[in-house]
């Protein structure tokens, strides 16, 4: 495949701000991939064709969010280093935060747990389930053992 001067020209900046192999191999891979899209030189294109391009990435191919900001940067370094147009209005929405909530379990799961559990699984699975709760739990389930 013939290189185009664009595509020269933004390897050769890459190359001169020390980017690493693979990242230029990235870059060009997504603006080949924009080029494609439109069928046309990503040179040519304006901030609406492209935000809409990263906007398709998200809604219609629902890639991840890292892999659209890889897209992103790749678009922003050729119409600001390459190209030298003003920085570009593009937007790439903030990544959802996903929250991991603690699962709680009731005292009597805890219980029934170790008292399932052999002797020496019990220390192990204590280290799973430290807490005033569990102290509680074991403390009882250990002072029954020693009145029966």
């Amino acid at each position: 495949m013939s290189t185009t001067p664009v595509r020269q020209r933004t390897i050769d900046t890459l190359r001169l701000g020390h980017y690493c192999e693979r990242t230029i191999a990235t870059y060009i891979d997504w603006l080949i991939r924009l080029g494609d899209h439109y069928h046309r030189s990503p040179a040519e294109l304006d901030n609406e064709q492209v935000q809409a391009f990263l906007l398709h990435l998200i809604e219609e191919r629902r890639l991840a969010w890292s892999t659209v900001n890889q897209a992103f940067a790749a678009c922003r370094f050729l119409y600001e280093k390459v190209l030298h147009r003003p920085r570009a209005e593009l937007r790439v929405p903030a990544r959802r935060r996903v929250t991991h909530r603690a699962c709680t379990y009731s005292k009597e799961q805890i219980a029934a747990l170790l008292a399932a559990a052999q002797r020496r699984c019990r220390s192990y699975l204590l280290t799973f389930f430290d807490g005033v709760a569990v102290n509680r739990v074991s403390r009882t389930i250990g002072n029954r053992a020693d009145e029966s």
